[in-house]
This record gives structure tokens, sequence and C-alpha cells, in this order.
């Protein structure tokens, strides 16, 4: 127990501090700032940029991906990442300059929302590299060498994945058990232990890696610095730190591909890591800042991604729902004349309504233009039309 609660106040110590206004802050004060939902209005290069590349993603979507098929086989087509790499939907949020689109926030959360309404498998299979993958750590953490490197590489060939949660630890990320101990040259982590639950895992070729390293610490300008120590002799505490892992290197093994009700087709890896050498010039940031680096950009994820991704899996629904609301005969009359019926595909397709404005604009003036016909399973762009003439 008193290690549980020891590892809950280094979660604590390790958490990024609000500085600015907060609405929920507001809302438990009595004072809301109601301008806080409202997203800043987007410039016309950014909504030049998701007009250019959304036909071509609904195009890909609607030709290349078997969203029934993933479904049945439990697993997405080489050909399918292969085709969304060409598009540059696994560079989103990559700038330009190290090879990715440079899209805004708001752009990406568009075309996740846009993928998880036709696979939500493949939408989480593209999200986890531009969230949680070693490009945010590095754009976020990293230097100018290691986006040069890195960048490119992930944004056009190369699927990375997130290493943190552990058999033992689950959750409690602050004690996880994995080392990487500096060598006797002090230019290279040697790395043993195992990793669970590592999406995009079995084919990623690179891993953000938290793993406890032996450090002894300095002060500098009034800071505490941790310093690896060679061998771990002497280390006055193991620091948790991120690293980046190339998945060729020897003694890395994928244990087991995890499977899961709902996300099948998702790559998931239970892995271990024996003496697995990564070199010094791989650490990602400042040794002993790992926690703090896998929080933040978790959070990152949790803020933007799944939300999108949510969103575009309750638009998988709608259609399916108007089809047989339409078809299905009762007192040879379909379901959908029916006064009730109509209700609750009216509180449907508000409520998606709501959930896309809240996710990603948050501005007035849109309207719903959803109609009353069956129609063919299709990806949802939007549910939200800009509208400001008198209907």
């Amino acid at each position: 127990m008193a290690t549980l609660f020891k590892g809950f106040e280094r979660i604590e110590e390790a958490r990024e501090r609000l500085a600015g206004r907060s609405f929920m802050v507001g809302l438990f004060a009595g004072r809301p700032d109601f301008s806080l939902l409202l997203m800043p209005e987007e410039s016309p290069e950014e909504k030049a940029a998701w007009e250019e590349f959304r036909p071509r993603l609904e195009t890909f979507l609607t030709t290349q991906v078997d969203p029934d098929e993933i479904e049945r086989a439990a697993k997405i087509p080489d050909s399918v990442l292969k085709g969304l790499f060409a598009l540059g939907a696994f560079g989103m949020k990559i700038p330009r300059q190290y090879g990715g689109l440079g899209f805004s926030y708001t752009n990406y959360g568009r075309a996740l929302m846009l993928m998880a309404s036709w696979s939500n498998a493949l939408a989480l299979t593209v999200a986890v590299p531009q969230s949680i993958g070693i490009a945010m750590p590095i754009l976020m953490f990293g230097n100018e060498e290691q986006r040069r490197t890195y960048l490119p590489l992930v944004a056009r060939e190369a699927v990375s994945a997130f290493a943190l949660t552990e058999p033992i630890t689950g959750s409690d990320a602050a004690n996880i058990a994995t080392e990487a101990i500096l060598d006797a040259t002090g230019t290279t982590f040697v790395v043993n232990g195992e990793k669970l639950w590592c999406t995009n895992g079995p084919i990623a070729r690179y891993v953000t890696l938290i793993a406890r390293v032996p450090a002894e610490s300095t002060q500098q300008n009034g800071q505490t610095r941790w310093v690896p120590v060679p061998t771990g002799k002497g280390a006055d505490h193991y620091v948790h730190t991120a690293f980046i892992l190339d998945m060729r290197t020897p003694g890395v093994h994928v244990r087991q591909h995890c499977q899961f009700e709902g996300c099948r087709g998702i790559e998931n890896a239970h892995m271990t890591f024996t003496d697995v050498h990564i070199p010094r010039e791989n650490i990602i940031g400042e040794v002993g800042r790992g926690l703090k680096y896998a929080l933040t950009i978790l959070n990152v994820g949790r803020a933007v991604s799944i939300p999108a991704i949510c969103l575009g899996m309750a638009k998988q629904a709608w259609q399916p729902t108007l089809d047989r609301a339409n078809q299905r005969l009762t007192f040879q009359k379909p379901l959908g004349t029916r006064q009730t019926q109509r209700m609750r595909l009216g509180r449907m397709a508000s409520n998606l309504f709501a959930m896309e404005a809240l996710a990603l604009t948050g501005v007035a003036k849109w309207r719903i233009n959803i109609p009353m016909m069956s129609g063919s399973r299709r990806p949802w762009p939007s549910l939200l039309r800009e509208d400001y003439s008198s209907s």
C-alpha cells in the first residue's frame, strides 16, 4: 500500500500544472467563462487544407478499405496501411518541414472522425503514432537532430507506438519495473523488462519506451537534474526516462498479440526486453522526466484523438438505424413514420450534432442536414453544414 501511495505522489509531482484560465474552475466558482468553449476562428489556409484532403481520404476509405473484412479477419491489410502513408494520414500533425501535412488539431480531429465513421480500428491505428508514438514526444521534448532523423520516417513509412504499461503495475505508471541501465562506457543503455497493451507494437518500427534509469541527483540553477550512473552502482534513485526504441534491436520480442472485442483489427502487443541496447542519444528530453512526458502526451491523445474517434464510431450507428426505420414495416407503415420513432431518431441526430459541435467546432450557426432516406454505408465527413441563409 505504501508503494501505491508513493506512486500517486510521483504522478502528482509529474503532472502539468494549469497556468491559464479554465472553464471548469470558473463553473465551480459560479463564474463560468463561456468564451473558453469557442474554438478560434479557422484560417482560410486551414479550411483549404481540409477541403483538399477530405475527398481524397473519403475516396480511399470507400474504395480501398473493407471495414467488415477488417472485423472478420481482425487484421488491417498492409495495402491499406501503405495507402494511408501515401496519403500522409500518418503525418497529419507533423510539420511540413519534417515531411508531414502540418494539420491543425481541428483538421486532425476531423480526419480521425471520418476514419472512425468507417472503421474505428483504422482510426485508432492512425491516431496512436501521432498521439503517443514517437512523433509527439520528439516534437514536444526532443532535439532538432531527432526531429530531422525520425519525423520524416514516421510521417511516410514507419509505424510507431508507446510502451508504458506493464503486467504487474497496470495503470500505476509510477511503479513500472522495466530498467534501462547505462553501461560502463557511458554510451549505451541496457534495457530489461516487459510491456503490455502496446497498441501498434507488433507492426511498429519505433516505440516510445518509458523505463527507470539508475541516476544520481545534482543541482543546476536551483533545480534538480538527474545524471545516469554507469552500471547503476551508487545511484540515488531510479528515475523515469523516455527513449526512442528501434523494434529491430536484438532482444526485443513480441510475446503475444492481444485481441480486444470491439476493436478487432488493431495490433496490440505484450513484449519483453532482454539486454536490449539503446544508444544514449536516443533519450528523449532529460533523464528523469519520462513520467512527466508520458502524462503530457497521454493528455494530448485523450483530449483530441479519443473524442474524435468516439464521435466517428457513434456516427457508424446512424445510417443502419435510419435504414431500419425506413425499411421495417409495422401495420403497413415504416417505423420512421411513427411519432415515437421519429422522436428517437431526432434525439439521436441532435446528440450527434451536439457531440460534433463540442468536439470539433463549438461554433454557432450550424444546422443538421440528414435526409430521411435509406442509403448504403458510407463515411460521414460531417453531420454539420455551415448555413448563413434563411431556411
